[in-house]
């Protein structure tokens, strides 16, 4: 599997659950701490946890550690680089004759 495919399955695969989705639109309000995540949600913490994690690596999230806490931010370049994926996914090249 080339990079770019890898990439994608990562990004998509972390947009495909409910629960990720309504962290990044939390986020969308700005950056939030899981204590925050926990009383928004309704979640438990190791769970967010695993869902944060999931997210950090698709490159969606960024997380920024301070002494124990750890802040969350919608990642600009991550979700730039999403949007560059799907397009370059569902973008036809070239001719493709009479469709």
């Amino acid at each position: 599997m080339n990079r770019e495919l890898f990439i994608a399955r990562r990004v998509f695969a972390a947009l495909a659950n409910e629960r990720r989705l309504m962290i990044l639109s939390h986020l969308k309000q700005g950056p939030m701490g899981l204590q925050d995540f926990v009383l928004a949600l309704g979640t438990s913490p190791t769970t967010l946890i695993q869902h944060l994690k999931v997210l950090t690596k698709s490159g969606l999230v960024t997380a920024q550690k301070q002494g124990r806490k750890t802040t969350y931010f919608i990642s600009e370049e991550g979700s730039a680089n999403a949007i560059s994926l799907l397009q370059n996914l569902t973008t036809i090249q070239g001719d493709q004759g009479d469709v």
